[in-house]
């Protein structure tokens, strides 16, 4: 897995909150953004903090998280899901 290449994804495009209460076991609302280019399968990168506070971003498809990191390592989360497709 190649993830050093040079994709441009920003400007993230902000599409909408979802409250906490629709993730089970998540503590605070997901702000939920759009990538140029799309991510594939329809998937959507979300933002949100863990009980402790840590910022988080995950990708997800509808409600389902698909893979998450901590917000500092997003960039390799997004550019390996953009040229794998996980």
């Amino acid at each position: 897995m190649n993830i050093n290449v040079d994709i441009n994804y920003e400007p993230l495009v902000y599409w909408e909150t979802i409250p906490a209460d629709c993730f089970p076991f998540q503590d605070s609302n997901h702000h939920v953004f759009l990538t140029p280019p799309p991510l594939r399968g329809g998937a959507m990168l979300h933002r949100f903090k863990l009980a402790d506070g840590t910022e988080y971003s995950g990708i997800y498809t509808e409600a389902i998280e698909k893979i998450s990191c901590v917000r500092e390592h997003e960039d390799m989360m997004i550019k390996d899901w953009i040229l794998n497709g996980r």
